[in-house]
């Protein structure tokens, strides 16, 4: 296939579409405090689908970006100044050909379960930190570009040469839709080929040098 902004558009939008399914299932859409524990497995599978499918997505997004890039005249990298606080747990992109990690969500808050109505027993989960979790990963779905963007420049200075999409045991499975599932076998050909034809790698950016702060 020959890739274009369009196509790269055509992955968004069924990024998008598959966001919708894990939504509108089990009336996810009304934000429940408490799900049941199916619902609870599907929302976990429906979770690592989207994730396995925007790790190829970006990828093959950043190979595209990466044809553009050019190091800036005196770019400096500042030194850091200790872990960011107040940050939420964000979607990591997977670049390796190796088994995906567990997903996990726990806490206080994702472990209190209480008995369901002349349910004998059954139990339901509190719902909210999965919900948070796919509701961050729309932003990333509807404006990949930063994201993207930012990953380009990383594979440009430090992950040289062809790259193999990243697999394992979530797919996009085809009872969710012949055309999600197809894409995301075609995201993987499309990143190999694309990583064939990559441009010179570039140098890493000057790190900035120590300032001082007191006298």
């Amino acid at each position: 296939m020959r890739l274009t902004a369009d196509s790269i558009e055509g992955f968004r939008f069924q990024a998008a579409l598959l966001h919708g399914r894990v939504l509108a299932r089990d009336d996810l859409q009304l934000a429940p405090d408490f799900i049941s524990k199916a619902a609870e497995a599907r929302l976990r599978h429906g979770l690592r689908v989207i994730e396995a499918y925007l790790s190829r997505f970006l990828i093959l997004m950043a190979l595209f970006l990466e044809r553009g890039l050019t190091p800036r005249r005196g770019e400096t990298v500042k030194h850091a100044r200790g872990p960011a606080r107040g940050r939420t747990r964000s979607f990591r992109i997977r670049l390796d050909d190796r088994s995906e990690p567990p997903f996990e969500i726990s806490g206080s808050a994702f472990e209190r379960s209480e008995p369901l109505p002349g349910s004998m027993g059954a139990r339901r989960i509190h719902a909210r930190p999965l919900l948070e979790h796919l509701s961050r990963l729309k932003p990333l779905i509807d404006a990949p570009e930063a994201r993207a963007r930012r990953l380009a420049w990383h594979l440009a200075r430090r992950r040289h040469g062809v790259m193999i999409a990243p697999r394992g045991r979530t797919v996009v499975p085809a009872r969710w839709g012949t055309e999600g599932s197809a894409l995301y076998d075609a995201l993987a050909v499309a990143i190999s080929r694309l990583s064939h034809v990559r441009p010179p790698p570039l140098p890493p950016p000057k790190r900035a040098g120590p300032r001082v702060r007191m006298l």
